[in-house]
């Protein structure tokens, strides 16, 4: 092989290098459209029905009601003042692989009517609670949650913090890391929401728009 066909050669070389592997390592930008498609938001705003949400805890008369929301429809119960605490029960479409929503932000609002004196959470509770993965993960809100007769918005992140603890026991719980979070996610069988904060019966406890902001578990 003479010098000028090895010179071709190297031009050859350089040239491929210079186009074909230009696209390799830098591939083109996903259109928007696809990204968008890759987060969507799960949510209960009780416009037309419960939504299968439910209610656990010392509650009666547990219904939707078409007006009187934040806006519209929502959800109300009776808090029965028994020593058990209320809590709304997320259904299914707010379970499962949820691994997508670390980092990502579940809001709500409530109301308590009337806003009697606010009462202390014992150890076995919580104003979020989550569980999967054989894990159970207790959120307080700091400074304590003090929703009123008035429709009031709280959020909190999927995201270790010194809000959320690790055990079914707030006083022997341990700070939450980011494996337990993850594992929890991973396989969401429970979400309750607390439902009643203040003090006295015949309260009416109220919940909506419940909204989790999550990455999609289907391919763009």
């Amino acid at each position: 092989m003479n010098r000028l066909t090895l010179f071709l050669a190297a031009l050859l070389s350089i040239s491929l290098v210079l186009t074909g592997c230009k696209r390799c390592v830098q591939p083109d930008p996903i259109p928007e459209a696809e990204a968008e498609k890759r987060f969507e938001t799960i949510e209960s705003t009780f416009k037309n029905d419960l939504d299968g949400w439910s209610v656990i805890g010392d509650a009666a008369d547990f219904r939707w009601n078409d007006t009187g929301g934040n806006p519209g429809g929502w959800i109300s119960a009776r808090d029965l003042a028994q020593g058990i605490v209320a809590y709304w029960v997320a259904p299914d479409k707010f379970l499962g692989d949820k691994s997508l929503a670390y980092g990502q932000t579940l809001a709500f609002d409530v109301f308590n009517n009337p806003a009697t004196p606010r009462f202390s959470l014992g150890d076995k509770e919580a104003d979020v609670i989550i569980k999967g993965g054989d894990l159970t993960l207790m959120y307080r809100f700091d400074p304590a949650a003090e929703p009123t007769s008035e429709w009031t918005s709280f959020s909190l992140d999927f995201h270790e913090s010194d809000n959320w603890r690790t055990g079914a026991n707030w006083a022997n719980a341990t700070a939450t890391n980011k494996e337990e979070m993850l594992q929890v996610l991973s396989n969401l069988t429970e979400l309750v929401i607390r439902a009643e904060y203040r003090q006295g019966a015949a309260r009416t406890m109220g919940l909506d728009n419940v909204r989790i902001t999550a990455a999609s578990n289907s391919p763009a």
